[in-house]
Order: C-alpha cells, then sequence, then structure tokens
C-alpha cells in the first residue's frame, strides 16, 4: 500500500489544525467567563444546560 501524502498547498496554514484544542476567540472566552461561567463544569442533566442545547437545537 502507498504512502498518503497531502500536498503541502492543501495544509492548514496554522500548524496547530488537527492538534488537540482550537484555539478560542476572546469574544466566547468573555461569554464563558461572564453569563456562560455557571454552566461550565454542570452535568448536561442540569436544567441551565437543557436550556442552552434547546435553544441550539431549536436554532439549528
Amino acid at each position: 500500500m502507498s504512502e498518503i501524502k497531502i500536498p503541502e498547498n492543501l495544509k492548514p496554514s496554522d500548524p496547530r489544525f488537527g492538534c488537540g484544542p482550537s484555539k478560542i476567540r476572546p469574544a466566547a472566552l468573555q461569554v464563558l467567563a461572564g453569563p456562560g461561567a455557571k454552566i461550565l463544569g454542570t452535568s448536561h442533566r442540569q436544567k441551565e444546560v437543557k436550556n442552552v442545547v434547546s435553544r441550539v437545537r431549536s436554532g439549528l
């Protein structure tokens, strides 16, 4: 079987691509640190988290 090689011009310019967590936009961090802080680390069964999931689903 031949080795697969991706041409350099098709690779992302950001070398971190595909190497773990993505960089988070500062605006998104502000939301997480502010209003979103109450749901971080919370079970997916909690009412606040279910409300967020419901809003996302209704927007899709």
